[in-house]
């Protein structure tokens, strides 16, 4: 098996509503989202060599991201979003249309907008997609830089 990765860059703000420092407080990030896929080569065609062109898997990730595009449905765009824990006051008040067609993009979560979760949240997204566009490869990991420095990964479980 070879590993490919194709790291996307996206800018989000979140909160953690319940952290007793500044990340209480909403505040953003420049993310990148880490995406690494493992699978054979190909042996024939254009892609002879390759696991997968890397124009395809950063196409599936950006659908995700930047378009809001997950399995030929729409749901809403991460990059240029806040991230808020579906519990959260602010969701709520965020949430309310504005006058005129104003809206303000807020993506609710079932858990709070850790770096942690955000890699499990998008693995669970990545996969299906990948499968809905047919592409032969096992999802190996999932990385979220919150910082140059600090990052969070998904793997698959291993089983034991």
């Amino acid at each position: 098996m070879h590993v490919i990765t194709a790291r996307h860059v996206f800018e989000a703000a979140h909160r953690l509503r319940r952290h007793e420092g500044a990340c209480r407080n909403i505040h953003g990030h420049s993310y990148q989202l880490e995406v690494s896929v493992a699978g054979e080569l190909y042996t024939d065609g254009p892609k002879s060599g390759m696991v997968l062109d890397f124009k395809q898997l950063k196409q599936t990730i950006k659908d995700i991201i930047d378009v809001g595009t997950f399995m030929g449905n729409n749901m809403t765009p991460f990059d240029h979003s806040i991230m808020l824990h579906e519990q959260d006051p602010l969701y709520t008040i965020l949430k309310q249309e504005l006058p005129g067609k104003e809206r303000i993009r807020v993506i609710g979560m079932i858990e709070e907008p850790t770096a942690e979760y955000m890699t499990e949240l998008f693995a669970g997204l990545i996969v299906p997609q990948l499968q809905h566009y047919g592409l032969d490869v096992q999802l190996v990991s999932v990385k979220v830089w919150e910082t140059e420095n600090n990052f969070a990964e998904w793997r698959p479980d291993s089983g034991k």
